[in-house]
């Protein structure tokens, strides 16, 4: 399990996403007890981006992802001014992961006007399985969805030996 230690995922996330301007954050201890490993946070004039890598454990996926918009969605920061586009990338190790239709189950189709997620990535690093639901938003958010398949991509290579 990735809590018994500093995530590989966590270190080629931060890797991917800094060159587009997301600062690491680390998790307070509330957030850290639901299963938060490390969030990634990119504010600018125009939009408000972030990431979080969490581990459900035996937490319901579609209850973890959508507990997001109101435990980490408000540690990164969220307005009526600056709405806040979540990417959850999930670590499941030894569970089976969700078929990508009941990722995208959990994707916001519609601006609500809240804490929006754009994105949910789902990795069992012990298999190398993956797999990712986007929606709308591509043009800015894309890149960043991009960076994080990337990570992904990349710890599995590693896991692999390839």
């Amino acid at each position: 399990m990735y809590r018994a230690g500093p995530s590989p995922l966590a270190h080629v996330l931060e890797a991917k996403l800094g060159p587009h301007g997301f600062a690491t954050r680390d998790p307070d201890e509330s957030l850290a007890q639901r299963g938060i490993l490390k969030l990634f946070h990119r504010k600018t004039w125009n939009t408000n981006r972030g990431v979080v890598l969490g581990d459900p454990g035996q937490t319901p996926i579609a209850d973890f992802v959508q507990r997001q918009r109101y435990e980490a969605g408000p540690f990164l920061g969220s307005s009526w001014w600056s709405q806040l586009g979540l990417q959850v990338v999930l670590a499941i190790e030894g569970a089976p992961l969700p078929s990508v239709e009941q990722l995208g189950s959990l994707v916001d189709a519609v601006n609500t006007q809240s804490i929006l997620i754009h994105s949910v990535f789902a990795l069992d690093a012990s298999t190398g399985e993956w797999r990712q639901a986007r929606t709308w938003g591509q043009v800015v958010t894309g890149k960043f969805q991009d960076a994080i398949a990337a990570a992904i991509t990349e710890v599995v290579a590693a896991r692999s030996g390839g």
